[in-house]
């Protein structure tokens, strides 16, 4: 671990690996905790801290990203968490703002699956992804051919 050397801003933003690029379900399940703040303060206090804690702890390791993975698995095991304060979004909301909370979920879910398929094809880099390459294959589903695949044609 190195602790003053963290790179909170690279792990949940970054193209490399970032937690709320690559699961950005996981970005609007924050909204739980307007919900959860208005129903049980201490609670969202208390899981806000932890959250940030782990995310701190997590991106204080040498190697930030975790090799060849995709998004920032190192946060599976807090998922749940992540569910409940989406739960908490969906329980506590209107009607109106329900099936929209809906609505985006289930369009970023198709995102999250679309660049999975990226991810087990190569168009994203399984350690290497800049922001360049990251919007170069933005719409890509196979990836370039190499240049020696070229000549041979």
């Amino acid at each position: 671990f190195n602790f003053r050397e963290f790179h909170f801003i690279d792990f949940l933003f970054s193209y490399r690996k970032g937690l709320f690029v690559y699961t950005p379900l996981i970005l609007l399940s924050l909204t739980g905790f307007y919900f959860l703040g208005r129903k049980n303060r201490p609670g969202a206090i208390y899981l806000g801290m932890f959250l940030i804690l782990i995310t701190y702890l997590f991106s204080s390791w040498h190697m930030w990203y975790y090799g060849g993975s995709f998004s920032q698995r190192v946060f599976i095991e807090y998922y749940a968490l992540f569910a409940i304060l989406l739960g908490t979004a969906l329980q506590e909301s209107t009607v109106r703002m329900r099936n929209a909370i809906l609505s985006i979920a289930l369009v970023l879910t198709l995102f999250c699956q679309y660049q999975t398929y990226q991810y087990r094809h190569m168009v994203i880099h399984w350690s290497d992804m800049t922001k360049e390459r990251y919007w170069d294959g933005f719409f890509r589903l196979n990836p370039e051919p190499a240049d020696e695949d070229l000549q041979n044609r």
